[in-house]
């Protein structure tokens, strides 16, 4: 068990290759791909949802000049 899990020389070079060809996938797959999913799951979102306005509080508050510092 040992010498499969051992500290040569090879087995650091090929899990440095390893994790070096995993780093450079999630860059060039994965990423293209949350952006491409994200933004269908936006759109979708924007189609799906109406907004009704009638239920919105006033957005002018009228204040006294007595109230005022």
């Amino acid at each position: 068990m040992n010498d499969y899990f051992g500290n040569s020389s090879s087995n650091k070079i090929l899990n440095i290759i390893f994790w070096i060809l995993v780093v450079i996938v999630g860059i060039i797959v994965i990423s293209p791909l949350i952006d491409k999913l994200s933004s269908k799951l936006y759109k979708s979102s924007l189609e799906n949802e109406e907004i009704d306005f009638e239920d919105m509080g006033p957005e002018i508050v009228v204040i006294d000049e007595g109230e005022r510092a």
